[in-house]
């Protein structure tokens, strides 16, 4: 199997996110986003991470701020920071996808550019975001930008898959052979050491396990029932967390140190 560039990797990721918002756009259908209604969106098995994420955003950022979310994409996570009523940009590769997002959130500003070539002002930024796109891009590149653009005393919001559970690293090669993912990606899955390279500038540091035993919850929704088992596993997981088999992680962080 010929091993695909850097660049057409990249290209690659954009048709499909471009493809995917171009449905979006031909169906002419105006979704209005909000923090509650994404969230109850998702799976009752999902949510609770991106609660908090939400919670996380809606604690940090106020209205004299100016936010920055990575990989934005057509704005599925964006409400939670536009809701702050701060000065929000959406930055994303794929033109289309930040159309929809404009859509959807008349009041957030559209940045067409890659993630690790930020258009950005050095230290102009309060609070950065980014929503599971972290493989999207190189780490010290990414890193690099954010530490740029970021004013002192900023924070940074992440919310992320892990690559070191075995479950979602098969699953993420099962889509690289299907041709829905780049190998780029699959190289840049956050890692413990991901999240500790990108906490490393802040004082503050906070971070969240999650799914730790979301197989089990799989297996006892079927015979408990998806609500009954989802409160029993988020009880057993705030009281015996564990970051060796967690699907996702929460990292905030507070007052950059440049």
């Amino acid at each position: 199997m010929k091993r695909l560039t850097k660049k057409s990797d990249l290209q690659k990721m954009t048709a499909k996110y471009d493809r995917q918002g171009q449905v979006e756009l031909d169906s002419h259908k105006l979704i209005h986003q909000s923090s509650k209604t994404n969230i109850m969106r998702l799976p009752l098995l999902h949510r609770l991470p991106f609660q908090k994420y939400y919670e996380s955003i809606e604690n940090l950022i106020n209205a004299d701020m100016v936010v920055l979310e990575l990989g934005a994409g057509c704005g599925n996570h964006t409400a939670a920071a536009v809701e702050t009523k701060a000065k929000v940009y959406a930055l994303d590769v794929s033109q289309t996808s930040l159309e929809v997002c404009k859509r959807n959130l008349i009041d957030v500003r559209i940045v067409l550019a890659n993630m690790e070539d930020i258009p950005m002002e050095k230290s102009s930024i309060d609070v950065i975001l980014s929503c599971g796109s972290l493989s999207y891009g190189d780490p010290t590149k990414v890193l690099n930008q954010i530490n740029r653009i970021l004013k002192p005393g900023g924070s940074l919001i992440i919310l992320d898959s892990l690559n070191h559970n075995l479950v979602y690293r098969i699953n993420r090669w099962i889509h690289y052979l299907k041709g829905n993912t780049t190998r780029s990606t699959l190289k840049h899955m956050p890692t413990q050491e991901t999240i500790e390279l990108f906490s490393d500038q802040f004082d503050e540091v906070e971070i969240k396990y999650f799914g730790t035993y979301l197989w089990m919850e799989l297996i006892l929704s079927r015979i408990l029932g998806n609500s009954m088992a989802h409160d029993l596993f988020n009880r057993i997981e705030k009281f015996f967390p564990s970051k060796r088999n967690a699907f996702k992680f929460l990292l905030v962080c507070r007052n950059f140190v440049p």
